[in-house]
C-alpha cells in the first residue's frame, strides 16, 4: 500500500471513530441504519456496525454489520478484537437448521472466507451471517464503541469500530436464547 493512502485511511478511521464518539447512545439500533462507518479501499462500504451487550457474567457476544461491495467482489477473511477487547478471539459464524431442525452456529473457517458479492450488500444479522465474539474480557453496557478489525481478501484489514446496543431491542435475544438447541451449542 502506498504511504500516503496509508496515511488518508487512518486519518479517515480516526475521524470516524471521533464523530462516533459524539453520537448519543441509543438503545435503538434502527437509529443507525444507513449510517456509513467505515469506507474501505477496494469499495467497500461498511455500515449499520453493532455488537450486542452482553449481562454480567456472559463472556460471548454477537456483532452483526451491512458489507457493501462495489464493482469489485471481495472475500471477508477473518476478524479480530482490538483495543478493549484484544484479550477476547473471534469468528465469523453462519446459522444452519440440521436434519432435525435444531439451529447451530458454525464458524466460517479463514481458508473458505464470506463471499462479498460486487454490487451487492451482504448482511451479517441475527438468525443468519454474524460475528461471534468469544472469552470477553469485560462487559460492553449499550452506547460503548469496541473495534475489530475485518481482514478482507483483496481490502486488507480495516479497523471498525461498533456501536454496543441492548440485544432485546433487536430481537437478538430469540437469535441466541429462544433458538432450539442441543447441549454445548454457541
Amino acid at each position: 500500500m502506498q504511504r500516503s493512502s496509508f496515511f488518508i485511511t487512518v486519518l479517515f478511521q480516526t475521524a470516524t471513530l471521533l464523530s462516533l464518539t459524539s453520537l448519543p447512545a441509543c438503545g435503538d439500533p434502527e437509529s443507525h441504519q444507513h449510517r456509513v462507518l467505515v469506507e474501505a479501499p477496494n469499495q467497500l462500504r461498511l455500515t449499520d456496525a453493532r455488537l450486542r451487550a452482553v449481562p454480567p457474567g456472559v463472556r460471548v457476544s454477537a456483532a452483526y454489520l451491512n458489507i457493501e461491495a462495489g464493482a469489485a467482489a471481495d472475500r471477508l477473511l477473518s476478524v479480530r478484537p482490538l483495543a478493549d477487547l484484544a484479550a477476547a478471539r473471534a469468528e465469523i459464524h453462519r446459522t444452519v437448521v440440521d436434519a432435525d431442525g435444531v439451529m447451530r452456529l458454525r464458524p466460517i473457517p479463514a481458508t473458505e472466507g464470506l463471499p462479498i458479492a460486487s454490487n451487492q450488500t451482504t448482511a451479517l444479522e441475527p438468525g443468519g451471517l454474524h460475528l461471534m465474539i468469544f472469552e470477553l474480557p469485560g462487559e460492553p453496557a449499550a452506547g460503548d464503541l469496541v473495534l475489530l478489525e475485518l481482514r478482507f481478501a483483496e481490502a486488507g484489514p480495516v479497523e471498525v469500530p461498533f456501536r454496543v446496543f441492548d440485544g432485546d431491542s433487536e430481537g437478538d435475544a430469540e437469535h441466541h436464547n429462544g433458538q432450539k438447541r442441543k447441549r454445548g451449542d454457541a
